[in-house]
């Protein structure tokens, strides 16, 4: 809406011709009347606004346009931001009530349908346990799971011949004191079939056995009255497997205690051992030997000493270097 123009200032006198100024005392002089012509007043149609710029807002203390459509624009932004702030937390709360409405709807609508399913004799609820009458049973069998067991690993062993046997014999380092190697004896099959009785079952055994090779080392005391013992002789003699050295071991230590050898109970070592004891006639001496299964190795540890003095400890430590090694 825009202002009433303002009213017009008071305009400037019309200047006509001056009328004498009588001098005091003196009787004016009579003027002859004058007609004054008619001065048109000013007409407000024909008033002309100044320009807006130029324009005094002042008396109806109003800011100029620019700055009023500014103070709008910033106005409905504030009043556009306040509408969608409002919107948002009234959409907001209809989701919240919709989510509790429907939650409880549904916890409800479950009871509802427990209790009109529900009944005082109701059935089990295992599908397995139900059976109709002139029916036959849908559920299969049972049927027997049999555990799958991984296959074992078939262990392996070295094979030996008359050359690399000699590296399964002790170090003379592994001997109970101070000895010395009194030299390795090799043994071929005939020679093991000869020692062991030279009947025909035992070349057949020893091949079954799958005999690969055997040998033997002696060590001699350097000192005797130290070690107590004087010589100690092992032997070793390679098979196919442990379970044929486990054989072996029965056959060999049957057949020395056959010969005059005493077995004697003792703890076991390796994969299994025997212990038998000796006596010479002749000489008195003492020995001892122990046999022991390592791997497809049978080893046999003999050790002599003089009368009245038992090897059997030196004897062991020798087993324990074999089979620990």
């Amino acid at each position: 809406m825009e202002p009433r123009p303002q009213k017009p200032r008071p305009q400037t006198p019309p200047t006509g011709a001056t009328q004498p100024v009588s001098q005091p005392g003196t009787p004016a002089a009579p003027q002859p009347t004058q007609q004054i012509p008619y001065q048109p007043g000013h007409d407000p149609a024909a008033f002309v606004a100044p320009s807006r710029m130029e324009y005094d807002y002042s008396p109806l203390d109003l800011q100029p346009p620019g700055q009023r459509r500014k103070r709008q624009i910033i106005a409905g932004i504030i009043g556009a931001l306040v509408v969608v702030a409002i919107s948002a937390l009234i959409v907001a709360g209809w989701m919240a009530l919709r989510d509790d409405d429907k939650g409880g709807n549904n916890t409800n609508d479950d009871n509802r349908v427990a209790e009109l399913t529900a009944s005082p004799t109701a059935p089990p609820t295992d599908e397995s346990q139900v059976s109709t009458p002139g029916a036959e049973s849908t559920t299969p069998p049972e049927t027997e799971v049999t555990p799958t067991v991984p296959p074992t690993a078939v262990p392996t062993f070295p094979v030996f011949d008359a050359t690399t046997i000699r590296s399964a014999l002790p170090v003379v380092e592994s001997m109970p004191g101070p000895f010395v190697e009194a030299g390795d004896t090799p043994s071929t099959f005939a020679d093991v079939v000869d020692a062991l009785g030279g009947d025909p079952s035992i070349e057949t055994t020893l091949t079954d056995l799958g005999w690969q090779a055997s040998m033997q080392r002696s060590y001699t005391s350097s000192e005797p009255e130290t070690t107590g013992t004087t010589i100690i002789t092992v032997s070793v003699h390679a098979f196919k497997d442990e379970v044929s050295a486990q054989s072996a071991l029965d056959l060999y230590a049957t057949i020395l205690g056959s010969i005059g050898w005493t077995p004697v109970d003792w703890d076991q070592y390796g994969g299994g051992s025997r212990l038998l004891t000796w006596t010479d006639p002749t000489s008195g001496e003492e020995s001892v030997s122990i046999y022991v299964v390592d791997g497809n190795l049978l080893y046999r540890v003999r050790a002599t000493g003089p009368a009245g003095f038992d090897s059997t400890e030196n004897a062991i430590w020798v087993v324990n270097q074999i089979v620990q090694n």
